[in-house]
């Protein structure tokens, strides 16, 4: 109990000596005079905490080396409480530690989730990557010498038509009705187009002054010199590969689309269609499902979904066919609509339209010739005919006898073969 009196003692008088320039926070070192008196071991106050820590014998050459004695003859030995404690400089094995660290150079790293200068990778200068290009050149080449694609061939239409897409001898040229034009007057053209109100309902209109190019001679009993609202038959691969920015504004008439199709779907399948001892006409597809539905002379166009108890309508177009041929949309649903299906069928004069907009009538004419046309061009451009196999069918009805496309094909009556389908 003397003993740590007598040492408290002589630390307060060692630090009411300590010079006005020694730091308050540096570690207080104990002369060994007064040290020797306590006991074997040394002590050493710590700054931070000012609580007294013995140290080792082995380090009693160090004190006495910082203390003013005379210097270690022997490498000093380190413990694992030293590391922390050393005044003055930092431990071999701190020193390994730092130098090992990944913020070494960094300066103080203020916080923990600021990133390092060269954590991340630097970009690549001018010359690294003139060395990289250098290096794609010679492993792949240029996009000159690289390897052609491939351009898939097919065989000359048979059925008479000129072009064929995606074959060479598909015309891209400018049509010939916009050839000798003004770039003032293809604006014109273009605004045209896209006005909804610039359609003639009972006459020609740009868009059928567009359309002649594209009519066929190859069916007979459509010729090609009919004019606008008769059905025609169209040369679709010429017109979905051109490049003429007025064409593919333009959309053929409700009637051209219906004809196309229903000749794509099999010739006999248009002949049932414009036999007038065929009460009622029905070509469907059970796929994305499409119907063009004929009673007498009035004719339904529209694609839908089949829900069993009703059909939701994405479109819907109604015709009439006047004693000249003639075709009229009369209606056109302004919004998705539903048709019940009743135990006896599809109620399909009725249409239910879902929120439809105040501003526009369904009986509008222009607004149904613009519905019609803008559905001939969704229907052509994705080939409603086409039969890619199960689970698409494609199949029409002509007065309660029903005709599958794929059949017909296997009974050899395409290219307008007649057959009696028994």
């Amino acid at each position: 109990m003397n003993t740590l009196q007598g040492l408290s003692s002589a630390l307060d008088e060692t630090v009411a000596q300590t010079p006005e320039g020694r730091s308050s926070d540096s570690a207080i070192i104990l002369p060994s005079r007064l040290l020797k008196t306590a006991q074997p071991n040394y002590l050493y106050v710590s700054p931070l905490n000012r609580q007294w820590d013995e140290y080792e014998e082995d380090e009693k050459d160090e004190l006495d080396c910082m203390s003013g004695g005379d210097p270690p003859q022997t490498p000093i030995k380190s413990s694992s409480s030293s590391i922390l404690r050393s005044p003055g400089k930092t431990p071999a094995s701190l020193s390994k530690t730092l130098r090992e660290s990944p913020l070494k150079g960094s300066g103080i790293v203020n916080n923990l989730w600021d990133p390092d200068e060269d954590e991340f990778p630097n970009w690549p200068g001018n010359e690294e990557l003139d060395q990289v290009l250098d290096t794609y050149r010679s492993r792949y080449g240029t996009a000159k010498h690289t390897r052609p694609r491939g351009i898939l061939e097919t065989a000359p239409p048979t059925d008479g038509a000129t072009t064929a897409r995606g074959t060479e001898s598909t015309s891209l040229e400018p049509c010939h009705y916009t050839k000798e034009v003004t770039e003032e007057e293809l604006l014109d053209m273009a605004s045209e187009l896209k006005d909804k109100s610039c359609g003639n309902p009972l006459g020609t209109d740009l868009h059928d002054e567009v359309m002649e190019q594209f009519f066929s001679k190859r069916c007979p009993a459509l010729p090609a010199s009919f004019p606008a609202r008769h059905m025609h038959l169209l040369e679709w691969q010429a017109l979905l590969s051109s490049s003429d920015q007025t064409t593919q504004l333009a959309s053929p008439r409700l009637c051209d689309a219906v004809a196309t199709i229903l000749h794509e779907t099999h010739p006999r399948c248009l002949s049932d269609f414009l036999d007038p001892n065929v009460k009622v006409f029905e070509w469907r597809r059970n796929v994305h499902r499409i119907v063009i539905r004929r009673v007498g002379n009035a004719v339904l166009v529209g694609t839908y979904r089949d829900l069993g108890f009703v059909y939701l309508w994405s479109s819907y177009v109604r015709s009439t066919i006047d004693f000249t041929g003639k075709w009229l949309q009369v209606y056109a649903g302004v919004t998705r609509g539903a048709t019940k299906v009743l135990p006896t069928g599809p109620a399909w004069d009725e249409f239910e339209e879902v929120d439809p907009p105040s501003d526009i009538r369904p009986t509008d004419q222009k607004y149904a010739l613009y519905v019609g046309r803008m559905v001939s061009r969704l229907l052509v451009e994705g080939r409603a005919w086409q039969n890619l196999g199960y689970p698409y069918t494609v199949e029409w009805e002509a007065d309660g006898k029903v005709w599958n496309s794929r059949e017909r094909d296997s009974q050899g009556l395409m290219d307008g073969a007649d057959g009696d389908g028994d």
